[in-house]
């Protein structure tokens, strides 16, 4: 039997009232975002779980190495000296290379796999040099050296190629992505710039850098501005004896990384894909979706907002703030949150 009561289809749509408008009242306590902060974790545990290549990739590099450290064994020591194991051809120091065209262009194309075969040779000498390669008979040298070209060959083939070029790809768009950038793993300045609630997200949802990296988001969803006030709002053991202040860049990168090593414990670790990373966003979009603050009127927030919410994400437990995030609304059409 269809059901179309008036009052049911009225106490439906009061029920959804209830579940979108997220009222806040009373502080922050211990634990109070854990479940944010498994969420979060979700897609930290994600992005860290780096897709694995073809095990086949691996061991066609290997034994193209193996057979170019063999060829190596037979080549005469003043060649093999002038080799750095440790610098690739587009690093290696100038005057380091040849002076004529001729052998800059050899060197050009063959360094990069010289030098990975010598230090495949550097990591068991005795090994290859039981080969005995400097005695072989000139016939057997001239057969090693083809075989040789044909791993090299092999070695940078295009389609090998495209894993190097998707790895480097995949670490760019990791580090931009938990970090803000390249180069910023360790500590990002902009992490202490300006008020708290300029970077966490102010009650007006106007000033917000929230969205720009995972780190800064974490750092404001589990660092109170007071230590302690209250402890371990994360997790039981979220907390770091040693981060006690927000006005310091450092502190980002020393508690991102202690809750990111404590990610694995509080949620799954999942193999990045399509589906997965979508199933996760959408936990996250669901999770700031709704309404919060006791007046009604907070949007996009990630973590608990006290009272009306009107101080914004201060870090502060109490006073109409929060220890959260609030994601500043984009311009122009569609009204979503600012995440980059």
């Amino acid at each position: 039997m269809a059901i179309t009561s008036r009052k049911f289809q009225i106490a439906l749509a009061f029920l959804f009232v209830l579940l979108a408008t997220r009222t806040t009242n009373g502080d922050t306590v211990t634990g109070q975002n854990s479940d944010a902060y498994a969420i979060m974790c979700n897609i930290i545990n994600m992005l860290k779980n780096k897709p694995k290549r073809p095990q086949a990739i691996d061991e066609v590099t290997t034994m193209a190495e193996h057979i170019g450290a063999l060829n190596l064994t037979a080549a005469p020591d003043d060649f093999t000296t002038t080799i750095d194991a440790g610098k690739k051809w587009a690093n290696l120091e100038e005057s380091k290379k040849p002076k004529d065209k001729l052998t800059i262009d050899l060197w050009a194309r063959y360094y990069d796999f010289w030098a990975a075969a010598k230090q495949k040779y550097e990591s068991n000498k005795a090994a290859f040099d039981s080969f005995g390669g400097k005695n072989l008979p000139l016939y057997v040298k001239a057969r090693l050296r083809s075989i040789a070209e044909t791993a090299f060959s092999i070695r940078n083939n295009e389609a090998l190629g495209k894993y190097a070029a998707e790895d480097l790809a995949y670490d760019t768009e990791l580090k931009k992505a938990l970090y803000g950038g390249v180069d910023k793993e360790q500590q990002n300045t902009d992490d202490a710039v300006g008020t708290r609630e300029n970077t966490c997200g102010s009650a007006d949802n106007a000033q917000s850098k929230a969205g720009s990296s995972i780190r800064r988001d974490l750092t404001c969803l589990c660092l109170p501005a007071t230590q302690n006030q209250p402890a371990n709002v994360c997790c039981p053991d979220c907390d770091k004896p040693e981060v006690t202040s927000w006005a310091n860049a450092k502190s980002a990168a020393t508690l991102f990384k202690h809750l990111s090593e404590k990610c694995e414990h509080y949620a799954p670790v999942q193999q990045l894909n399509t589906a997965n990373l979508n199933t996760a966003l959408a936990a996250f979009y669901t999770k700031i979706g709704g309404i919060r603050g006791s007046n009604a009127k907070k949007i996009f927030v990630l973590g608990h907002l006290d009272g009306s919410g009107n101080t914004g994400c201060s870090g502060s437990s109490a006073a109409a703030a929060g220890i959260c995030v609030i994601y500043k609304t984009a311009a122009s059409s569609p009204k979503k949150p600012v995440i980059e």
